[in-house]
């Protein structure tokens, strides 16, 4: 029998489960008024911010119709009505899309600690590895959420195919009120070189508004740049008397100009509440991870425990906060040249860093109950070797890392020395424990028969269950690593366990 034996030891799994049942969040009503509170704020100051934006727009369109002649005015005064109705129409679709998005993530907030005690169950039954663990936390979350996230998702598509007709029916009445515009204006003008000049000023109003209201290259790149080479030409013929050519020109091209805008008008529509889908996501999560950065649970009436999800992940926490930062900052400029397609793909991206988050809390959780559980296993190891003549000599976690083993040094009645480590495997509430010895004189039938007695002790009451011990061959005749029993270097440096 070597002087290193090791095997695998947990406690009996109603134990882990009584753990868990008796863990619960201190503050978990209080956080998730914070949330929606927080939530609610960023809401309104996001309305706020659109509102204001909404009324700059609605005056600089006013100055612009003023600029227009009195067939024009009619016109615009006759497209605004019109557009208004289907704008209203469309805008009232988006809005009941991001009402149920906002919902949705006002519903993740309300339902997190039940969510959380379904995953923990989960859990309790399912070992896997911990990149494993994460993808399948997340994809329950997914699942759980699923169909109201999927009601929103679908008002927004159903909200870009009333889109497209939007602007079918507005080509086909638009056509008509230009012709109509188009016979007011001949009967007001004396010749053709006047309604040639007319039609040529108000094309190039049309095309100086929509320079300097809208995102035109953005949304419909080289459109605007096609027509005023068109205006150009109708300039040209003016200039060389062929009017009847500048007339057409104009016409045609104020026409498809008036088509821009309003398409312009609804693309920014569209991609206003795209970016408001966009940033609701992204505040969701980032307000999720600034709540539960740091989580007390209390274990019982005098207990509670502490729980940092950074530490606990190794980092993770922190790493999905950088990579939901640029997401947050893009959704939240108005100003950012990203496509509809981008910031679909940003929501998405969102959502899907929230459900990480919770996943990472229950890893947190879990790896932070784990710690307790091996600190809980060498406690009873210790009271059930206390029967067989040993005593405590020290103990602490590896670097005084909670996140790793567990080593406690014994002494028997001999002076001969015993180091117990208890290490995590990567799995939850499983763990690897190993028995260093240091005897005066290593005989292999007196460990064997004290191996045997210290697992009848440990297997005593029930508490534990304990695998197959096997033995370190490479410590077969000699007495385990010597730098096992300095505590000094596992508190200071980390021990190889």
């Amino acid at each position: 029998m070597s002087g290193e034996t090791y095997t695998y030891i947990s406690l009996r799994r109603d134990r882990v489960a009584e753990l868990e049942r008796r863990a619960k969040r201190a503050d978990a009503l209080e956080s998730q008024r914070r949330l929606l509170e927080r939530q609610e704020q960023a809401r309104a100051a996001e309305a706020r911010r659109l509102q204001k934006r909404l009324t700059d727009n609605e005056a600089r369109y006013e100055r612009h119709v003023r600029s227009l002649g009195r067939e024009m005015q009619s016109l615009e005064k006759a497209t605004k009505q019109r557009f208004d109705e289907q704008r209203r129409a469309y805008q009232k679709g988006l809005a009941e899309a991001v009402e149920r998005q906002r919902a949705y993530t006002d519903t993740q907030f309300k339902t997190l600690d039940a969510r959380m005690s379904r995953l923990d169950t989960r859990l309790s039954h399912e070992i896997t590895r911990v990149d494993e663990r994460v993808s399948a936390l997340a994809d329950q979350v997914r699942q759980d959420l699923g169909t109201q996230r999927q009601e929103y998702l679908d008002l927004f598509e159903q909200q870009h195919r009333h889109f497209d007709e939007a602007l079918r029916q507005q080509g086909a009445v638009l056509q008509g009120n230009i012709d109509a515009l188009a016979d007011a204006m001949r009967q007001r003008l004396h010749n053709e070189q006047e309604l040639a000049s007319e039609w040529i000023d108000n094309l190039q109003q049309e095309l100086d508004f929509i320079r300097d209201r809208y995102r035109h290259e953005q949304f419909t790149p080289g459109e605007l740049a096609r027509l005023e080479q068109r205006l150009q030409l109708a300039r040209a013929n003016l200039a060389q008397g062929v009017y009847q050519s500048a007339i057409a020109g104009g016409q045609e091209a104020f026409l498809q100009a008036h088509q821009l805008r309003e398409r312009l008008e609804l693309e920014e529509l569209r991609w206003e509440h795209l970016r408001q889908a966009a940033h609701e996501s992204a505040t969701a999560a980032l307000l999720f991870l600034d709540e539960h950065s740091l989580i007390q649970y209390q274990l019982d009436t005098d207990q509670a425990l502490e729980v940092e999800v950074d530490y606990w992940t190794e980092g993770r926490w922190q790493d999905l906060r950088a990579r939901l930062a640029p997401i947050l900052a893009q959704s939240a400029d108005p100003d950012i040249a990203l496509s509809a397609e981008a910031l679909t793909a940003r929501r998405a991206e969102a959502d899907a860093l929230a459900d990480e988050a919770l996943a990472l809390v229950a890893m947190a959780r879990n790896a932070a109950f784990s710690a307790i559980q091996r600190r809980d296993i060498q406690e009873l190891i210790l009271e059930r070797l206390e029967r067989l003549g040993y005593q405590h000599l020290d103990s602490t976690y590896e670097a005084e890392d909670a996140r790793r083993a567990y080593h406690m040094k014994l002494r028997n009645g001999n002076g001969e020395e015993m180091v117990t480590i208890v290490a995590p495997t990567g799995e939850d509430f499983a763990n690897q424990v190993t028995f260093d010895f240091f005897d005066h004189s290593p005989n292999q039938q007196v460990r064997e028969e004290r191996l045997k007695l210290i697992r009848e002790q440990i297997e005593a009451e029930g508490e534990m269950t304990v695998g197959r011990m096997e033995c370190d061959p490479a410590y077969a005749t000699t007495n385990g690593p010597d730098a096992r029993r300095d505590f000094a270097r596992v508190r200071g440096t980390g021990a190889q366990s």
